[in-house]
């Protein structure tokens, strides 16, 4: 009974030796790795709108004609509004361009399709209504141009010429005349000659008077309008028995 008590308190000794040899272990949640500063703030982008006010567009047509030539510089050309391309265009034709705008003055331009240094150009200005222009080319000996409207309002100066071709009576009548544009001597010619007078001519509407020679009543006068640099506008002249006559000639570019 003895052996058997000791044994048991031998064996409670080792029991509690080794239970007290063995460290419990405590489990501590994984360290987090970001930065101090992304775990304590949470940022966010702040947005600012800018509102841009667009300008106001209009609707705009541009009708565009070309003038054709009989026989040299019969290239066809392309145009541009405000640099965008527009479209081309062939000699004889007409072409109407539909556009949105805003007010304001914007550019066309013509180009030669044969050469690119060859090239004209015109403004329009845009307003809030009645926005319709019309623009004439013409291919002259020396370059493209390009005008506003067929009455030629644009201020521009052409090289021009006027040919007066008199024509000879047999016996009656033998008497020369003075030529005026609007109302200008630009010299005389004798009958049965023809005269070609250089000048420079605004774009628009001008008077071609012939007078005779020591008779300011004996007189006729024609209207003719300039649309184009250079070009001559042709006239017939004739002395009769009622007094003298003045017609329109064909016209011709020179050169």
């Amino acid at each position: 009974m003895k052996k058997v008590l000791l044994g048991f308190l031998f064996w409670a000794v080792i029991v509690c030796i080794s239970a007290c040899g063995t460290q419990p272990q405590t489990q501590f949640p994984a360290a987090n790795t970001q930065p101090a500063a992304t775990q304590a703030v949470q940022t966010s982008d702040v947005q600012s709108t800018i509102y841009v006010q667009q300008p106001e567009l209009y609707d705009v047509s541009v009708k565009v004609a070309y003038r054709e030539n009989l026989a040299v510089n019969k290239y066809d050309a392309e145009i541009y509004i405000d640099e965008e391309y527009a479209g081309s265009i062939a000699q004889g034709k007409e072409k109407t361009i539909s556009l949105s705008a805003s007010a304001g003055q914007h550019t066309i331009k013509v180009i030669d399709v044969t050469d690119s240094t060859n090239h004209s150009s015109a403004t329009f200005t845009v307003a809030a209504s009645g926005n319709s222009f019309s623009f004439y080319i013409a291919a002259t000996w020396s370059r493209i141009e390009i005008s506003q409207n067929d009455s030629g309002d644009s201020n521009a100066v052409f090289t021009s010429a006027v040919s007066v071709n008199y024509r000879e009576n047999i016996a009656a009548n033998k008497y020369n005349i003075n030529v005026y544009i609007d109302n200008q001597l630009l010299g005389e010619v004798e009958q049965g000659k023809t005269k070609m007078f250089a000048t420079e001519l605004s774009a628009g509407s001008h008077t071609i008077m012939v007078q005779e020679q020591g008779d300011s009543k004996n007189c006729e006068s024609a209207a003719f309008t300039v649309k184009y640099d250079g070009y001559c506008y042709a006239f017939d002249c004739k002395a009769k028995w009622g007094g003298i006559n003045i017609s329109r000639g064909k016209d011709y570019q020179i050169g």
